[in-house]
Formats: structure tokens, sequence, C-alpha cells
């Protein structure tokens, strides 16, 4: 153990590759261009907005005058007419920003070119390092070098950011295969079924009901159905949002787990950087080596970092030498 500890940590350094990374929504935002593009944004949000609430104040104002099943429809046009709204916005940011990202993606590659190919710049999108070297952050100097319309300099260069194996991590495989992760799913899932049992007994007060207005025509029973969908339909709503608390919750702590095992290794393993995989990225920093089954060992506490050797070869090779 001690052994294979000191081939990480201790051998002969192997080659390097120094990277920085940048937001490149924070540095547009920055920007003038930036604030103006926020701008426009919000002013379109605020009336499709509007509009949407207008519609809603409407139909509750006739809730009581249409039937549950009517209701219901009219409630499902206004959720696609939310979406709809949400489309267009999402299509319009897309718009605007596509400019001013290529732009940005420019700045990087003169940021490059000024170090003599030295470093690499990625964006934070492309490349989601874990808790990073604070160094290695080189915002501020794209956000000043879009300001000034050139790139007059490469970022400030720090020891900290050299590298010599990038670690991809796949947080939802991690998560796929930890005790904590698949005790957290399973209590999720109960309550899902509980939920679900809720439910299914509504729905069948429901129907017991609607069966008892059609068959007596009394006027009593069709106003009790009526009440009765409507109390569903808000017991429904504060359920999904109390499943939707509690998943969000429980993937947050999850999550919050894997990065603290990862910034422990890295501060034992010195010259790795973890990055979290993403599906349909496309750049990859070499060397790399994907870790995640030994990182959800990591996380169970079965595997150590003297593991890294077998989950990494490439790695215990090249600072072997």
């Amino acid at each position: 153990m001690i052994v294979l500890l000191a081939a990480l940590v201790g051998a002969t350094p192997a080659p390097v590759t120094e990277v920085y990374t940048v937001d490149l929504g924070r540095a547009i935002l920055a920007t003038p261009a930036g604030k103006s593009i926020s701008a426009e944004l919000s002013k379109l949000h605020r009336a499709e907005e509007a509009e949407i609430r207008k519609a809603e104040d409407a139909l509750a104002s006739r809730r009581d005058r249409i039937a549950p099943k009517d209701y219901a429809a009219e409630v499902e046009r206004l959720q696609q007419r939310i979406a709809g709204a949400e489309k267009r916005l999402g299509a319009k940011q897309d718009e605007l920003l596509a400019p001013q990202l290529e732009r940005m993606r420019a700045f990087l590659k003169l940021g490059e070119k000024r170090a003599k190919g030295e470093i690499r710049i990625v964006a934070k999108t492309d490349a989601p390092f874990v808790a990073p070297p604070k160094p290695c952050d080189a915002t501020a100097w794209l956000t000043e070098a879009a300001k000034a319309g050139a790139v007059k300099a490469p970022p400030k260069r720090s020891p900290a950011c050299r590298f010599s194996h990038f670690l991809y991590v796949d947080f939802d495989e991690v998560l796929k295969q930890t005790r904590d992760a698949k005790g957290a799913m399973a209590e999720l899932d109960a309550t899902k079924e509980k939920y679900q049992s809720e439910l299914d007994l509504w729905q069948k007060q429901l129907a017991e009901l609607d069966a008892k207005a059609n068959e007596t025509g009394d006027p009593k029973w069709r106003r009790e159905h009526t009440r009765l969908a409507r109390e569903v339909e808000e017991k429904y709503g504060r359920l999904q949002q109390q499943l939707a608390e509690k998943e969000l919750k429980a993937q947050s702590r999850l999550y919050g787990e894997i990065e603290a095992t990862l910034v422990r290794i890295a501060a034992q393993v010195k010259g790795i950087a973890f990055v979290e995989r993403l599906s349909g990225s496309t750049l990859s920093l070499e060397p790399r080596c994907e870790v995640s089954e030994w990182v959800a060992g990591l996380v169970d506490e079965h595997a150590t970092v003297a593991d890294l050797k077998a989950a990494c070869p490439a790695l215990a090779a090249a600072r072997g030498r």
C-alpha cells in the first residue's frame, strides 16, 4: 500500500499539460453586449410571463363554471402554451448568444497563441473540472479581453494548472454503483409508490362519485365529484412538488459526497485533474483515464488511492519512468 502510493505521488514527473478554464456565460454577461442581451431577454420573459399570468387568471375565474374534464383540458392547453413560450425564449437566447460565444472562443485561441501553444484554455462547459485550483480560472482574463476587443497577453500562468493526467468521472454512473445512492433511490421509489397508491385511491373515489351522479341524476353527487376532483388536483400538485424537492435534495447531497471525495484524492495525488464526463461533449483532454468505477469504490470506502494504479495504468506507468 505505501509502496504503491509512493509510486503515484512521488515518482518521476510525467509530461504535463497546462490548462485554464473559463466561464463563457459569466464573461459574456460582464460585457456591454452581454448586458444588452440580458436586458432584451428579460424584457421578452416579462412579456411572456404577463400573458401567461393573464391566461391563468382567466381560467381560474371560470373554474366554478366548467366541468372538471373541460378544466383539465384547459390546464393542459395552458401548460403547452407555457412550454411553447419557454421554447421560443430558449431559441431567442441561442440566436443572440451565438455570435458572442463565437467571439469568446476566438479569444481563447488567441490566448493560447499568445502563450506560444504552451497552454490550453477551455470552456467550463466543455471540460467541467471538479474543484480546480483557483489560479486556473481565467474568466477574469477573458472578460478583460472581450471588453478590450483584443488579446494582448495570455492568462496569468501558474504551476498549479499543470496536469499530467485527466481523470474523467461520470457522476451518474458513480451514483448507480454506490450503496448510499442505491439506498436513496430505493427510498425515493418507495415514496413514489406511496404517492401512486394515494392517487389510485382518489381516482377510485372519483369514479364511484361519477357513477352515482350518472345513475341517480342527483346534482349533489356531481357537486361532490367536482369538489373532490379539485381537491385531488391540488393534492397531486403538492405531492409532485414534494417528490421533486426530495429528488433534488438527495441528488445534491450525493453529488456533494462525490465531489468531496475527488477533492480529497486530488490533494493526495499531485498533478491530476478530475473532470466530469458529460454526454455529448466533444473535447477530450489527454492523457485521460475513465475512473468512474474506481471513484464509486472510493465513495463506498472499499477502494483506495493505491487502486488508482489499476484504474489508470497509464498514470502509474508514466510516473514510474
